[in-house]
């Protein structure tokens, strides 16, 4: 009896780890698109790292200026365009984790940005069983 107890106590904790790795990755890949979406749509002399947890740029197609945050104490990277703000991340029980280079930018001489690179953590808890994955990425910037 202990040894199906203890082997169906492993079962329900290996499911948990399962799904709080999959909320890790699927949020982790979805911030990935949208911040690489948001730097291909913006001209590399109109984009600026801020600091090391945000980004400014000025989006091509629609001229509106918009700004990427890692902000740990709200829990989220955030777009800011205008009045509008969208939260790349809003689970209840996922994280973010902001490391001091949420963001750099590589520039020319000229000061134009050649490239954008992200570095962030998410964190997922299903029924006490946590799992934490960090994520990068570097993104040629289009002229």
């Amino acid at each position: 009896m202990t040894a199906i107890t203890g082997i169906t106590l492993s079962i329900f904790k290996s499911q948990n780890r399962t799904q709080s790795t999959n909320k890790v990755v699927n949020n982790g890949n979805f911030i990935l698109n949208e911040l690489k979406r948001d730097i291909l749509n913006s001209s590399s002399s109109q984009i600026t790292c801020i600091d090391n947890y945000s980004v400014g740029m000025i989006n091509l197609n629609d001229g509106v200026g918009t700004t990427i945050n890692c902000n740990t104490i709200n829990n989220n990277i955030a777009s800011t365009s205008g009045s509008l703000v969208r939260n790349l991340i809003s689970a209840n029980d996922t994280s973010i984790i902001c490391p001091s280079n949420f963001v750099s930018c590589t520039t020319l001489p000229s000061l134009d940005v050649t490239s954008v690179s992200f570095n962030f953590g998410v964190g997922a808890t299903t029924a006490g069983v946590g799992v934490t994955q960090y994520f990068s990425i570097n993104v040629a910037v289009r002229n």
